[in-house]
């Protein structure tokens, strides 16, 4: 008889329950192309079933529970539909109600994007994601975000000097 030795924690555990997450969540989300039906008013049905909606509520928990239990700070950083982002308030304003019942720090990026057109924010026409214009935005957004919520250790910066000549 051998008694068989505790797994260890590994980062693939992690990794693949978040990545379950993932596929679980966004499979909901993307509609079939049997369903006929335009993009953004699937996404109003799914956000207002109660069932669809329920799932992901408990796998995004599940992913607060999971960081919280490990002693990491948790903050959620929400990023309207660039090519939308007032039409995305929908799908926002329960993710926001969401995180605030259960008091985490959430940074909605819509008024950051907001003044902007769409044109200035995306890839391309076809490609919603932001471009290098909108990452500069969320980046300066969301460093001022962790500062105020006190999200990041700040360093203490000590000049480096070099022997290097100068040229």
């Amino acid at each position: 008889y051998q008694k068989s030795k505790p797994k260890k924690a590994h980062f693939f555990n992690d990794f693949n329950f978040l990545t379950s997450c993932l596929v679980n969540f966004f499979d909901h989300l993307i509609p079939h192309a049997d369903q006929g039906t335009a993009y953004l008013d699937y996404l109003h049905r799914a956000y207002q079933h109660p069932g669809s909606f329920g799932e992901h509520e408990r796998w995004l928990q599940r992913i607060q529970e999971n960081a919280q239990f490990k002693g990491a700070r948790f903050a959620v950083v929400l990023f309207p539909m660039l090519n939308a982002v007032d039409a995305s308030d929908f799908a926002l304003s329960r993710m926001r109600s969401f995180w605030q019942q259960r008091d985490v720090p959430c940074l909605d990026l819509s008024p950051v994007f907001r003044p902007h057109p769409a044109s200035a924010l995306t890839v391309n026409a076809q490609d919603a994601h932001p471009n290098p214009f909108a990452h500069g935005l969320a980046a300066n957004a969301l460093w001022n975000f962790l500062m105020a919520n006190g999200l990041l250790d700040q360093p203490e910066i000590t000049p480096q000097r070099s022997s290097a000549p100068l040229h």
